[in-house]
């Protein structure tokens, strides 16, 4: 029986360090796909931010497979785990430096999701803006239609007496024609009236439709500068931890010996 559970010590191993190197390496290709994958590139806002957000979300993964590696080693005999080994200094070298790349990438993510935010927030402000501009023109055209269409009711008694009789309009409509038809100057009256209480209206809709995609941004954008650096920082943390403790331990076992 414990034969059987020590020859199996040596697969486990193996099994161990093949997944940790497919784990480090399959990260690394990703990673390199990313970079030169063809798109719009480093200059683009929004290419940087997502291409952070990726790295960090993967980030935890080579931290994983640097364990693996490491169990594997440790399975066959726990006492020589830690023995001045070429591959393991490079493995924990390489902890270290994947610490620091993930510390340096904190700040660029807090700050390139915050330019983001800006362009996206003046984007918002520019379509409103736009948007308001373009009311006048709709309510010109608009006034006119309705100058032109009651103007062609009243030109014709008869024509409009019939369609009152059949019931067209309502009354509120009927009152008002009534009383354009005995004062023809009250039309742009009320014309203008109905065009500022649209006028008004619009403005609303606009201005609310700005100011709840401008507080969407805003917390969207500071949701993703708590997550993605915070997690940046924890990956950057347990990536120098592993690294530096395993040096540690590998200079002092070679200042023993």
């Amino acid at each position: 029986m414990r034969s059987s559970m020590q020859s199996s010590f040596p697969l486990a191993a193996k099994v161990a360090k093949i997944i940790g190197m497919v784990l480090i390496l399959g990260v690394f290709l990703d990673y390199l796909v990313l970079f030169i994958s063809p798109g719009p590139g480093f200059l683009d806002i929004d290419w940087r931010v997502g291409t952070y957000a990726q790295m960090i979300d993967r980030g935890i993964v080579p931290l994983i497979g640097i364990g693996f590696i490491l169990i594997g080693d440790w399975i066959p005999n726990p006492i020589e785990a830690f023995e001045n080994n070429i591959g393991k200094i490079i493995l924990f070298i390489l902890a270290i430096l994947l610490g620091f790349i993930f510390l340096f990438l904190t700040p660029f993510t807090f700050l390139d999701i915050g330019r983001q935010r800006d362009t996206t927030l003046q984007r918002i402000s520019q379509e409103a803006l736009q948007a308001e501009a373009q009311i006048d023109p709709r309510l010109q055209a608009e006034v006119e239609r309705q100058r032109t269409l009651i103007n062609s009711w009243l030109r014709d008694d008869q024509q409009l007496n019939q369609a009152i009789a059949a019931g067209l309009f309502p009354k509120e409509q009927v009152s008002l024609l009534e009383k354009f038809k005995q004062n023809p100057e009250s039309i742009e009256e009320y014309l203008e009236t109905e065009s500022g209480k649209a006028r008004s209206k619009f403005q609303t809709e606009i201005r609310t439709r700005k100011s709840n995609a401008e507080n969407q941004t805003k917390n969207n954008a500071l949701s993703g500068q708590i997550r993605n650096c915070l997690r940046s920082l924890l990956i950057a943390g347990g990536y120098a931890i592993v690294g530096a403790i395993g040096l540690r331990e590998i200079i002092g076992l070679s200042r023993s010996t």
